[in-house]
This record gives structure tokens, C-alpha cells and sequence, in this order.
């Protein structure tokens, strides 16, 4: 700061404010934000707009890593505006890389595509010609999150060989690492292990630890994969054994320890599997917001407590896994049921263990039972006079038996209709996913590719880009229909959120409206079906599309209330229309169907001054 602030060269001095701004992000968060707060203000004073839309990325950074996504968005967009203005070229593209780091951050997978090819586009005429390598990195990451791995290891390979061609050692890894994760995953080992090695290699020269670390986490994965368990173990313990200089990992040491976890259960160690769940359950304590990187090891931690005997543990690491499961389907798109599908194996083979366990436990009570009646035997020959005694206690010790393996019938019998469930929303969430959605997501990116590849006369540009617009709108719609899917129920909490996105993007596409959406405090812990919630949902957009689209109005409110069940109103100050004349029309009709299909009743009014839409009695539980 002291150095940054004697500074009199001004591309020096914004240089030194930016660089330190961004090696405090991670460490001191308070001290990067004043930082980033000088350094603007000291931009704006002396009129430096280069120094501003630097400034302003690394500020759009700052808060993409501490969770604010709306803050990142808006000053990502704001210095990509001022870069534009301003004709920095290269700046522009570093802006469009931002914002695909951004999209891709929240699971807009498309988006992110299409700003790194934008970006990359910008480079090739405008920047620095080795900066390729790293949009074409970005691009194979987007195709590797959606499972389009040929594709993913085409871009990879072209960072690659720009890294090389450029002498830039210190990123050669990086791209030999996701090589090696594309190829683990195609299963081809020998070519994955090969370039896990020469990663290994080029990030001790470079002295990139961290990259290093990462390469033996993977490979310990990819023997995991092939049931090299000796080299597995091998390696995830390297992984595991950081210098203290290079500082915690806690994410890496949970991923680590639940495969450990199901390494051990395989070799049948039982002690050190129960130790790396306990190592785990001390990282998940510290750092609850890694829960979402547990699923495998509450999934191996079911095997190991089952074969332990510890039965409790074993049903409260399935319940903590099934809502585990559910929690992921609420809150992920494309990449979600993507990585769900890989874990469907997983727990196939889970559930067959499970089954397993169940017989060794009744094969034990049968055993036990054999015992008791064996031991009373004996006590009845040599006591005769203590009979009756001993006929009441084997009663009783069947009874017991009884309630127990009722018990645990039960148990399993819930087990398995939770898992025929999950595996149906499973397999339709994929189906529509990998077949609609994948072939949606091609379209567009042929689509793109094509104008960023061929020089297209305008018509023909406007029908690719129509065309284009209609995909995604569709994939938005499929993505609704997946949402509610997955959730037999849901507070209105998630669903006010559903519906804050959805006048979010009407705003942006209609600046001329003001939209705004008010609902009561206690509306937020109210649970409804997913059939509600997507009908709620459904008739609160085609309510706000038809008011955009026939109406002209200044203004749109939407409002929820709760009074012995919820009311939903959509009301705009537009011109209105005849209720008389369109009555029969199927605008009106589908919203009266989907009301009837809740239990709802509505009511319309509409004049010159605007329309009046009101769903109520909508009947709820609490959460």
C-alpha cells in the first residue's frame, strides 16, 4: 500500500493497487476491500479509466469468491462497459472471461461458452496471443462440466500445446491435469497415467505445488478406478502430505478421505476406514459449507458402519446422504444430473451391499436365537423347578427379537422405496437432460461456432441468432420442469427465489418496466407439493409474459400473502382488455386449469387502468 501510494508513474501505481488487492483476496478480506476502495477512488480522481476497469475486475473477482454473485455480476459488467467505451480491446476480452468464469460459477454452462468464445475471439485479434491458452482451458473446462469429454480434451490439448509453444511452465500442468481427469474418465488409464506423470514432472520444475498436489489426488483416483489399490493408497497419501508453507486444503482432504474410506472398505481394513470418516467429520464440522463435496463419504461410510455393526451410525449416514441428495437436485442444473448419473453406479452397488448386510444381521439374530433357546434347554434339564421361569424369559427374549427384526424390515422396506424413487426422478431427470438438453446445448454451440467461424451475411446471422434464442428459451423451460421434478416438496422460500429470477431476467429484457415481487415473512418457511410450486410458478410468468406482450404497461407488481392459506396477486397499470370478449381463449382457461389442479380459486379483473390476477386459498403445511 505504502509503495503503491509514493508511486508517481500512474500505470505503475494502479498496477501495485491492483496486485496487492488481488493477493489479499484469499488471506485478508477486509484489507483487500479498502484496497480495492482506494485504488477506485484514487482512479475516478485522477481520470485513469484503464487503471478503473482493472481495478473494477479484480473488485468483480473479490466478491465472486466471498459468495456476493449479483455484486460480481454487476462490476464484472460494469468494467466490460467501460472497456468498450474506451476501445481496450484486450481488456474487453479479459472481461468476457470474467463473466464466463462467472456464469460458469452459478451452472449457466451455456452462457460461459458462449462468453469464452467471445473472449477468445477478441484475443486472437486484439491481445496477447499466448492469453489463448487460457480461454481455450476455460472452454474445455465448460465441455468437461458437460460431460462432452472428446470435445473437452480437443480445447485442453490446444491450451496445451500454446503453453509449450510459449514456454509457459508454470500452466502446463494445469492443462495435463484436466487432460488426465478427461481420460480417467473415458476410461482410456494408460494415456490418463501418462499425462498425470509429465505433470508431475513440469510442476516440480515450475515448483507449482499446488498443481502438484492436485496431479497425485488424481492419479491416486485413476488407481482407485483400475483397483490398483496398493499404488491408490500411495498416492492419496502423498496428496495428503502438504508442506505446511503451502497451507490447508480442506476441501481436498474431505474428497481424499472419502475415497479413502471406500478404499479401506474394499480391502477390508475396517479401523482405518473408521478413522478417515471420523477425519472427516472433523473437516465437515470446521468447514460446514463443504457438505456438498460429502456424498461419497456418507455413501462409504453406510458400508463401513453396517460391517462394523454399528447400525445407528449406518442409517444415520444413509438418511445424511438421501438429504444430501436431495439438497444437490434443488440447487444444480446440467452439472448436477450429470454428476448424479456417475454416482447411480455407485449406488447400485451400494444398495446390493446394503442387502447383504441385511442378511449377514438376520443370519446373526437367527444364530442368537438358536443360542437362547439352546441355553434355556440346558437351564430347563438341570433346574426343572425354575420352568415356568425360564418359558416367560424365552418369551420375552423372542418377543424382543421379533420387534427387532420388525424393526429392521421396516427400515429397509423404506430404504428401498426411497431408493425406487430417487432412481425413477433420477432416470427422467437424465433422460431429459442427456437427450433434450444435450442435443439443445449442441444446437447452440454449433450455432455459435458458426458464426464465430464463418463470416455469414446478415439475414442468415439474424435467423441463427432467432433460432438460438428460441433453444434457450427452450432449455430455460426444461430447466423449470427439471427443478420441480426433483422435489416432492419445497419451502416458498425456494420458490420466491424461482420467481425473484425469473422478474430479474424480465427487467433486464424490459427496462422500460418496473417489476417488483413483495411476499410476507411468514410465507418463508410454508411448504408446498411441487405440484403447487410449479403451478404458482407457471401462472406468475404466463401472467407477466401476457402483460408484456399485450399490455404496454409502466409498472408490474407481484405480491404473496398468507391468510389461512396463500394468496398470489399479479397486477400491472397497462391498458387491459375485455374479459367478455376472451373468455374461451387458452390463456384463461390453462390459468383457470392450473389453479383448479391446486385447489386454488381465482379471480381476474381488468379495466383501463390495468389487470388484477389473484390465486387464493392456496392450502400449505409448514416446513
Amino acid at each position: 500500500m505504502i509503495e503503491a501510494r509514493q508511486q508517481k508513474d500512474d500505470s505503475l501505481q494502479f498496477s501495485l493497487y491492483r496486485q496487492s488487492a488481488f493477493s489479499l483476496i484469499f488471506s485478508d478480506k477486509q484489507k483487500a476491500k479498502e484496497v480495492l476502495e482506494e485504488g477506485l477512488a484514487l482512479s475516478l480522481k485522477k481520470d485513469n479509466p484503464l487503471g478503473q476497469v482493472k481495478l473494477l475486475y479484480v473488485k468483480g473477482i473479490y466478491m465472486d469468491v466471498h459468495q456476493q454473485s449479483d455484486s460480481a455480476h454487476y462490476y464484472f459488467s460494469k468494467g466490460l462497459e467501460k472497456s468498450r467505451s474506451n476501445g481496450y480491446k484486450s481488456q474487453e476480452a479479459t472481461g468476457m472471461n470474467n463473466l464466463g468464469m462467472y456464469n460458469w460459477n452459478i451452472g449457466k454452462f451455456e452462457e460461459a461458452l458462449g462468453y469464452f468464445f467471445e473472449g477468445l475471439k477478441l484475443n486472437e485479434a486484439h491481445g496477447d496471443p499466448k492469453n489463448n491458452a487460457k480461454y481455450l482451458n476455460n472452454i474445455g473446462l465448460i465441455y468437461q462440466e458437460m460431460l462432452l469429454l472428446e470435445k473437452s480434451l480437443e480445447f485442453h490439448r490446444k491450451s496445451l500445446a500454446l503453453r509449450k509453444e510459449f514456454n509457459l511452465l508454470n500452466e502446463q500442468p494445469a492443462s495435463l491435469n484436466n487432460i488426465g481427469i478427461c481420460l480417467t474418465d473415458l476410461k482410456r488409464y494408460e494415456e490418463a497415467e501418462a499425462a498425470y506423470m509429465e505433470g508431475l514432472q513440469v510442476a516440480k520444475k515450475a515448483n507449482n505445488l499446488l498443481e502438484y498436489y492436485l496431479l497425485l489426488e488424481n492419479l491416486g483416483y485413476m488407481y482407485m478406478e483400475q483397483e490398483k489399490n496398493a499404488l491408490a493408497e500411495e498416492y492419496f497419501s502423498m496428496a495428503l502430505d502438504r508442506p505446511e508453507t503451502l497451507g490447508r486444503d480442506p476441501k481436498s482432504e474431505l474428497i481424499i478421505s472419502g475415497h479413502l474410506i471406500g478404499l479401506y472398505n474394499r480391502l477390508n481394513r475396517l479401523e482405518e476406514s473408521q478413522r478417515y470418516i471420523q477425519k472427516a467429520s472433523e473437516i465437515l464440522k470446521e468447514y460446514p459449507d463443504l457438505k456438498t463435496y460429502a456424498d461419497h463419504i456418507h455413501a462409504n461410510s453406510v458400508e463401513s458402519h453396517y460391517r462394523s455393526q454399528k447400525l445407528l451410525q449406518a442409517r444415520a449416514a444413509f438418511k445424511a446422504y438421501a438429504q444430501l441428495k436431495d439438497s444437490v437436485f434443488s440447487k444444480n442444473s446440467a452439472t448436477a444430473l450429470a454428476d448424479m448419473e456417475v454416482r447411480y453406479d455407485t449406488e447400485k452397488k451400494e444398495r446390493k451391499l446394503l442387502e447383504q448386510k441385511v442378511a449377514m444381521t438376520e443370519k446373526d439374530l437367527t444364530i442368537q436365537r438358536k443360542e437362547y433357546q439352546l441355553i434355556g434347554l440346558i437351564i430347563l434339564l438341570l433346574l426343572i423347578g425354575l420352568i415356568g421361569y425360564l418359558i416367560y424369559n424365552q418369551q420375552q427374549i423372542k418377543h424382543l427379537q421379533f420387534k427387532k427384526e420388525t424393526a429392521l424390515r421396516e427400515a429397509m422396506a423404506q430404504i428401498e422405496t426411497q431408493n425406487k424413487m430417487q432412481e425413477q426422478r433420477l432416470a427422467i431427470s437424465r433422460d431429459l437432460h442427456d437427450n433434450i438438453g444435450s442435443q439443445l446445448t449442441f444446437i447452440i454451440s454449433s450455432i455459435d461456432n458458426l458464426g464465430y467461424g464463418f463470416e455469414l451475411e446478415k439475414p442468415l446471422t439474424d435467423k441463427l441468432n432467432q433460432i438460438s434464442g428460441f433453444t434457450r428459451h427452450t432449455i430455460g423451460e426444461l430447466r423449470d420442469t427439471i427443478w420441480a421434478m426433483n422435489h416432492s416438496t419445497m419451502t416458498f422460500e425456494e420458490l420466491q427465489g424461482r420467481i425473484s429470477n425469473f422478474l430479474s431476467q424480465a427487467q433486464q429484457a424490459e427496462e422500460r418496466i418496473m417489476f417488483s415481487f413483495e411476499a410476507e415473512e411468514a410465507l418463508q418457511q410454508k411448504e408446498l407439493t411441487s405440484l403447487q410450486a410449479m403451478n404458482i410458478y407457471r401462472i406468475v410468468q404466463e401472467s407477466v409474459n401476457n402483460s408484456i406482450k399485450h399490455a404496454n404497461p409502466s409498472e408490474v407488481k407481484v405480491e404473496a400473502s398468507f391468510k389461512e392459506g396463500i394468496y398470489c396477486t399479479i397486477r400491472d397499470n397497462g391498458k387491459g382488455f375485455n374479459l367478455q370478449s376472451i373468455s374461451d381463449g387458452n390463456g384463461l382457461h390453462n390459468l383457470r386449469k392450473r389453479a383448479a389442479d391446486i385447489g386454488a380459486e381465482v379471480h381476474i379483473e381488468s379495466s383501463q387502468k390495468g389487470t388484477y390476477i389473484q390465486l387464493s386459498n392456496i392450502q400449505v403445511q409448514q416446513a
